[in-house]
């Protein structure tokens, strides 16, 4: 099956209802999720339903008639006016969705279809007989469940938590702390092109804002939440009480939700909205607008419309605004209950490590992240582990305590796992390593990041580095090294504004760059590469 197919046609998209009930007298039983509105207005991702399960597919429609001409070659009618395109990751059975949402929509509007993987023009008749094919193929039963990333793989992994604390409420993708008066709050589990993996959000909602967001979240731990993973669901479950429930339980006022927001420039008008209502400051009239009264009026109008959009039910207490009530009455009238991590589904044993404290000690782990402004290990790995991970070229991390007190992270990788469910075809090629040495400091930390070479087995290139202001998360100063061309290009943001130079490597620039990658556990090389590097290209000692 293709990632893209088109559908070419003229005239206008039929309605979203027009195309699922064509889908169900095709007998393809994937629906629209709503199916209600218009298709010319869809745009980016199109839900689906399978079995009562998530799917679905990216739907967009282009009118230009390059959108055309470019598959004149594949014998496409130049007649046809317009394409619609259909795409998606490598799920399967995303891309059966895809080819039925296509044979459909082609049978509609009297098109043809454009199948990328056949690199084949299919006729309407042709593209429903493929679609159909494709359903047999997915309707097989498996041999065993697979892990999943819908929403009842959420409840799966949810069900001992969920069991424990009454006070939470899975809707779909999202778990909340139950009751609501003003504020959503919790963990949003957000679909990604990978049907193994999460994106997950805190969720930090006002009520009465009416887009279908997760409101001012933040992500939390990038490119962790893969369901494969033996520790996952032990993780998972630790993370949400400590990065997700822990810092939005305490959030239970508009007052303390705007103060969440006081250094986030992006919110500036949702902190003053919430300020408003809970009686901070007075409604400014900068231009004509309508009273308090009817500004009031129309927030408590939204907070009923997203109850009702998110089917809240009786998880929704509707509640005065706190500029509406006297101050004495505000806590217990428009509050939202605070919520505590106790009592939780017990931590795994072995899970997390701390940092090693003293200088030379080094501990190893599957991996580090970070937690509450520390970071920590997760999966501590004995030295024997780690080696045999490093010989087998799979990914762990080396953590040290320098003698200055820097702590020093060096991250091995060859992006590879004998527990991910889709292996690679040929298991035995080469993987070249890469590593990532950070190094942080009180006030800065150091990012640099080496490749193994491709053609030269076991010898290691440096290919950037970066020093990054802690304080701020902005760059002081950044290299990128073109070894093959010779070139360094500097970018120093010290001075307050941005200072570029380059650089042509010498021999000797080359040769620091390039060396035999150390034995396992040994970082001594990499430090030494870095500190004289920092040096020659011009930053100086870190410290």
């Amino acid at each position: 099956m293709s990632t893209e197919t088109h559908v070419f046609f003229r005239g206008k998209l039929p309605s979203k209802a027009a195309l699922a009930r064509a889908m169900k007298e095709l007998g393809f039983p994937f629906s629209l999720k709503p199916a209600t509105g218009a298709l010319e207005e869809q745009s980016g991702f199109m839900p689906m339903m399978l079995r009562q399960e998530e799917t679905g597919v990216e739907f967009d429609v282009y009118d230009d008639r390059s959108a055309v001409t470019e598959f004149a070659a594949a014998g496409v009618d130049q007649a046809f006016e317009r394409r619609a395109s259909l795409r998606w990751g490598g799920d399967f059975e995303e891309a059966v969705a895809g080819m039925c949402v296509a044979a459909a929509l082609a049978r509609l509007v009297n098109g043809v279809v454009f199948d990328e993987a056949e690199n084949k023009l299919l006729g309407v008749d042709d593209a429903i007989a493929l679609a159909r094919r494709n359903l047999e193929t997915l309707q097989r039963p498996e041999e065993k469940p697979k892990f999943g990333t819908r929403p009842a793989d959420i409840r799966r992994y949810l069900k001992p938590l969920l069991k424990q604390r009454k006070d939470l409420a899975l809707l779909g993708r999202m778990l909340i702390i139950r009751p609501v008066r003003h504020l959503l709050r919790g963990v949003y589990f957000d679909r990604t092109s990978d049907k193994y993996a999460f994106n997950m959000w805190i969720c930090l909602k006002p009520l009465y804002w009416p887009e279908a967001s997760i409101g001012c979240g933040r992500e939390v731990h990038k490119g962790s939440w893969k369901v494969w993973r033996p520790h996952f669901e032990a993780f998972l479950l630790d993370s949400l009480a400590e990065d997700f429930f822990r810092p939005v339980g305490e959030i239970t006022t508009l007052e303390e939700f705007a103060r969440s927001l006081e250094d986030d420039a992006e919110y500036v008008n949702t902190r003053y909205t919430a300020r408003v209502l809970a009686g901070m400051c007075s409604l400014e009239q900068t231009h004509p607008v309508s009273t308090m009264e009817e500004t009031l009026a129309k927030f408590h109008a939204w907070e009923a419309h997203t109850a009702k959009e998110l089917k809240l039910g009786d998880i929704w207490q509707p509640a005065p605004f706190p500029v509406e009530v006297p101050e004495t009455r505000r806590a217990a009238e428009c509050s939202d209950p605070h919520f505590v991590t106790t009592p939780w589904v017990p931590r795994q044993a072995g899970l997390i490590q701390e940092v090693p404290e003293q200088p030379g000690q080094i501990r190893f782990a599957t991996e580090q992240l970070w937690r509450q402004g520390r970071t920590i290990l997760l999966v501590p790995l004995t030295r024997e582990q780690a080696e045999e991970k490093h010989r087998a070229r799979r990914d762990y991390v080396l953590v040290a305590r320098l003698v200055d007190g820097n702590l020093l992270i060096l991250k091995h990788s060859a992006h590879w796992n004998p527990y991910q469910p889709v292996q690679m075809r040929h298991p035995d090629m080469f993987r070249p390593r890469q590593f990532r040495l950070e190094v942080y400091g009180s006030s800065v930390s150091l990012h640099v990041d080496f490749a193994e070479d491709y053609d030269r087995h076991d010898v290691v290139r440096l290919e950037s580095t970066a020093v990054i202001d802690r304080a701020t998360g902005g760059a002081l100063w950044h290299t990128g090294d073109n070894l093959a061309a010779r070139e360094r290009s500097i970018n120093d943001y010290r001075s307050g504004h941005r200072e570029y130079m380059r650089k042509i490597l010498s021999d000797s620039d080359v040769a620091l760059c390039e060396f035999d990658a150390p034995p396992f556990g040994e970082f001594g090389d990499f430090w030494r590469c870095v500190e004289i590097y920092l040096r020659d290209a011009g930053f100086g000692s870190f410290t």
